[in-house]
């Protein structure tokens, strides 16, 4: 009954919230909006896309490089010749052999387009994972204001009992003075509270990608099957471990590149021009200056193959460093792994016992006001019974919070792009 009223006074709150302008989302359409508006996941997916328009290199490799010149230039020669002449030259070269650089280079930005999109899933589960965290802290919120506007209606009740005892003459104003006190701070407490909710509420609309803000949309409920919904995770296949894997490759990659330093390249070469007289000065004429060439050129340099040397030296410790930092990211996935679900079990099971604690409090203070209305008790005992009450409800609400919380957190890694 008490799990029914929890959810009833939190809906209730959400219509309330509505109110003041907040649009309201409910938690299944959160995943939605983030892969849709989110300004983050939108600028990893560009990024990825960006990369993905660089593959393509190694077919490219292979189209001829041509060029072209002309020029019109003024020259003496000697003392004797002065002219004005144009000259030009269209020269094209191909790609036959580059020690297979160009295939790894394709490699490579394929590895890199895979990093990118590793990026942008872990992206997508980080912000989910943010929007859950303030959607549950926001529903947290809610439910303290709801137990605070409870709290300053029993003070009220209690501060109307007063008064007709101290009419009675069975109290003094002392008690009056005590429950006035209070309420002035529950009144002080439920302005805090309310503006955490709309700061928090127009954070939760930067992230959904809204101009306004947004506040939960009920029923909520607590999950207590979720071990169905939270099948175990494959550490290899989490994005941020799928981009560490990908730098290792990358790595690589790179390191059998160099290779290419220490081999020749190879190019078919043609060109066609017609220089002036300056270049070729004993042929006056025009038509007879042209000239055509085709031709192969193997060229081999030193320097390359040295300098290849010294970066696949170095890239194979940054391969070894890689490697480490992988296995250490595994096993401390892992870890964590383990102890997120042990976290669920273990707050899953103090659901129960606060939804005793709450019913145990509100029967103890059910018994006290009782007592007070008969003399037996005095204002402090009442006091003292609200607050029970009071953080009974309120443990309830953070224990939700935080199960809520880890339980959203485990289903954002589970999203899939």
């Amino acid at each position: 009954m008490q799990f029914k009223k929890y959810f009833l006074i939190l809906l209730t709150l959400g219509c309330k919230s509505t109110a003041w302008g907040a649009e309201s989302i409910s938690f299944d359409k959160i995943e939605e909006l983030i892969k849709a508006k989110n300004p983050v996941v939108e600028a990893m997916k560009e990024k990825a896309e960006a990369k993905k328009a660089r593959e393509g290199a190694f077919g490219r490799s292979f189209l001829p490089d041509v060029s072209a010149e002309v020029s019109q230039e003024n020259f003496k020669l000697g003392s004797e010749v002065e002219d004005t002449q144009s000259s030009w030259k269209v020269e094209a070269n191909l790609n036959l052999f580059r020690g297979g650089s160009d295939l790894k280079e394709e490699q490579l930005r394929e590895l890199e387009t895979k990093s990118a999109l590793s990026d942008e899933r872990r992206s997508v589960q980080e912000e989910l994972q943010r929007a859950y965290e303030i959607y549950w802290l926001l529903v947290f919120k809610m439910e303290v204001k709801s137990s605070l506007e409870n709290h300053l209606a029993l003070s009220q009740k209690n501060l109307n009992e007063a008064n007709r005892r101290i009419n009675s003459g069975v109290a003094t104003s002392t008690d009056r003075l005590e429950f006035q006190m209070k309420m002035s701070l529950i009144r002080q407490e439920i302005s805090l509270v309310e503006k955490d909710i709309r700061n928090l509420s127009k954070k939760l609309g930067i992230a959904l990608g809204k101009n306004d803000a947004v506040v939960p949309q009920g029923p909520f409920q607590h999950v207590h099957d979720w071990e169905i919904n939270i099948q175990p995770l494959k550490v290899a296949d989490l994005p941020h471990v799928k981009k560490a894997r990908t730098e290792v490759e990358i790595s690589e990659a790179r390191k059998s590149q160099l290779r290419s330093g220490y081999l020749p390249e190879l190019d078919l070469y043609a060109g066609y021009s017609e220089p002036n007289q300056r270049e070729e000065r004993d042929i006056p004429s025009a038509s007879e200056r042209r000239e055509s060439y085709f031709g192969l050129k193997a060229s081999w340099s030193l320097g390359k193959a040295v300098d290849a040397g010294v970066e696949r030296g170095s890239l194979q410790k940054e391969t070894a460093a890689k490697t480490k930092e992988l296995d250490y990211l595994i096993k401390q996935t892992q870890a964590d792994q383990e102890a997120v679900m042990d976290g669920l079990k273990t707050l899953h099971s103090f659901v129960h016992d606060a939804e005793e604690n709450i019913k145990a409090s509100q029967a103890y203070l059910d018994a006290t006001l009782k007592e007070y209305a008969r003399g037996v008790k005095n204002s402090p005992d009442v006091m003292e019974a609200t607050e029970k009450y009071i953080e009974a409800k309120k443990r309830y609400a953070e224990i939700n919070r935080d199960f809520n919380t880890l339980y959203s957190s485990q289903l954002a890694l589970h999203t899939q792009r």
